[in-house]
C-alpha cells in the first residue's frame, strides 16, 4: 500500500484499489473513498469525511479506538436501504466536479460512458483475449492438417456423373466437421467468462448489452476464419472455378454462424456437463434429420428443414451446382435433362441434383439460406434474454 501511495504522489497518478475490510492503518492511507453496496453508491468522497458522514446520516456514534473500515461496513450492512437512498439524494461531496451546479455523475444514467463507447473498448479487450483461443497454433495446425487430408482423398475430384458422390460426400465431410467444431468451440465461452462479466456488470462497469454485442462483433470474424482456411486449401485441391469457391465460403461462414450461435444458446442455458450433452443430442438429431444417412426419408423429409445440417449442406449444393462448372451426363444416366443426350456433351440440372433422387418436399434454392440466417437472429436474441435475466 505504501508503494502505491508514493507511486501515486511521486508520477501524479489517480490509484484504484478494491479492498475489503482493511486495517486502520490501511485505511488511513485512502485519499477518497467509494463505498458500494451492489454495485450502488453509498459514499463518495474524502477518507476522512465518510465516518463523521455516516454518523450524522444514521444518527450513531462510532466506539473510540473501533476500525472505521469495520464501522462502515457494519452500518452497511445494517442500514443499506438508507445510506444509499441518503446518498442518491443529496451526492455534492466537494471532491466530485461540478458542472452547472449539478453533478456530472448523475444517478439517472448509471454509466458515465456511451453504449458504444463501452461496446468499442469492450471490442478491443475481447478481440485480444479471442483471438490466443480461437487461432491457437492447436486449431492453426489442426486445420492445415485438415485441409490438406481431404484435399488429397478427393484430389481434383471430376465433375461428372459418375463421381456424384464423391464431391457430395466432400460436400458432407466439410460441413458437417466445421459445424460441429464452431459449435461445440462457443459452447464453453460464456460459462467460462460470465463469473467475471457478472461481478462488471453489477459493480456498474458497463452495459450487459454492450459485452455481448461486442463479443459477437470480435469474435464471429474469427470463428469463420479456420473454416475459410481449410476451404480455400481443400476446394482448391478438389476443383473447381473460383465464383464457386466463393460462393461456398460464403456458404459455409453461415452455416458456422448458425451452429455458432445455437452454441451459444446452449451454454448460457445449461451448466458446461449439461451444455455438452445437450449439444450432443442436437448434432446427433440434426444429422438423422438430414436423411443422408438412410434412403428411406418417409419421416424426415417433413423435418429436413429444420436440420442445420440438412441446410448447410444443401447451400454447398446450390453454390457448387450453379457455378461449379456444371456436372456431366453419364452415359446411362439416371437422370431426365440427360436423357437422348451423348455422354459427355450434356450438364444435370440443378433441379435435378437437387430432388431427382428423393421424394422431398422442394425449397427455393434460398430456403436453406433463410432458414440459417433465420437461426443466427434467434437463438442469438435467445441468448440475449437467457444471460440478461440473471441481471
Amino acid at each position: 500500500m505504501s508503494t502505491f501511495k508514493n507511486y501515486a504522489l511521486q508520477h501524479a497518478k489517480v490509484v484504484v484499489l478494491t479492498v475489503h475490510q482493511p486495517s486502520s492503518r490501511i485505511f488511513q492511507m485512502f485519499d477518497s473513498i467509494l463505498l458500494l453496496s451492489n454495485g450502488t453508491p453509498a459514499y463518495f468522497g474524502p477518507t476522512a469525511q465518510v465516518v463523521p458522514y455516516i454518523e450524522n446520516t444514521l444518527s450513531c456514534q462510532i466506539q473510540q479506538h473501533y476500525n472505521p473500515a469495520d464501522f462502515m461496513i457494519e452500518q452497511l450492512l445494517e442500514n443499506e436501504t438508507q445510506l444509499v437512498a441518503t446518498w442518491a439524494k443529496n451526492c455534492q461531496p466537494n471532491n466530485i466536479p461540478q458542472k452547472g451546479g449539478i453533478s456530472q455523475y448523475s444517478l439517472v444514467e448509471p454509466w458515465p460512458t456511451t453504449f458504444w463507447e463501452q461496446t468499442i473498448t469492450l471490442a478491443h479487450r475481447n478481440r485480444r483475449l479471442a483471438t490466443p483461443r480461437i487461432l491457437s497454433m492447436g486449431n492453426i495446425m489442426q486445420t492445415l492438417l485438415l485441409a490438406g487430408m481431404s484435399g488429397a482423398v478427393w484430389y481434383n475430384t471430376p465433375r461428372d456423373e459418375d463421381h456424384l458422390k464423391d464431391l457430395e460426400g466432400w460436400m458432407y465431410f466439410s460441413t458437417n466437421y466445421w459445424m460441429l467444431f464452431v459449435l461445440f468451440q462457443s459452447l464453453w465461452t460464456i460459462p467460462i467468462e460470465m463469473p467475471v462479466i457478472k461481478k462488471e456488470i453489477l459493480s456498474g462497469a458497463y452495459r450487459f448489452s454492450s459485452y455481448f454485442l461486442a463479443k459477437l462483433v470480435t469474435e464471429d470474424p474469427l470463428d469463420i476464419f479456420l473454416p475459410s482456411l481449410y476451404l480455400g486449401i481443400s476446394y482448391s485441391l478438389l476443383g473447381g472455378t473460383l465464383l464457386s469457391f466463393w460462393a461456398i465460403v460464403l456458404a459455409q461462414c453461415v452455416a458456422s454462424l448458425a451452429s455458432k450461435s445455437i452454441g451459444l444458446f446452449l451454454g448460457s442455458l445449461c451448466k458446461t456437463q449439461s451444455a455438452t450433452t445437450a449439444a450432443a443430442v442436437f448434432t446427433v438429431a440434426s444429422q438423422l434429420l438430414g436423411g443422408y444417412l438412410t434412403r428411406n426419408d418417409n419421416f424426415s423429409k417433413y423435418f429436413k428443414i429444420f436440420s442445420i445440417v440438412y441446410n448447410g449442406i444443401r447451400n454447398l449444393q446450390i453454390a457448387e451446382y450453379i457455378w461449379g462448372g456444371g456436372i456431366l451426363c453419364a452415359e446411362f444416366s439416371q437422370f431426365d435433362s440427360c436423357k437422348g443426350v451423348v455422354n459427355g456433351t450434356g450438364f444435370v440440372t440443378m433441379e435435378d441434383l437437387l430432388w431427382a433422387r428423393e421424394t422431398e418436399i422442394q425449397y427455393s434454392v434460398w430456403a436453406h439460406l433463410g432458414v440459417l440466417g433465420l437461426c443466427i437472429f434467434v437463438f442469438r436474441y435467445l441468448t440475449f434474454l437467457a444471460l440478461n435475466r440473471s441481471f
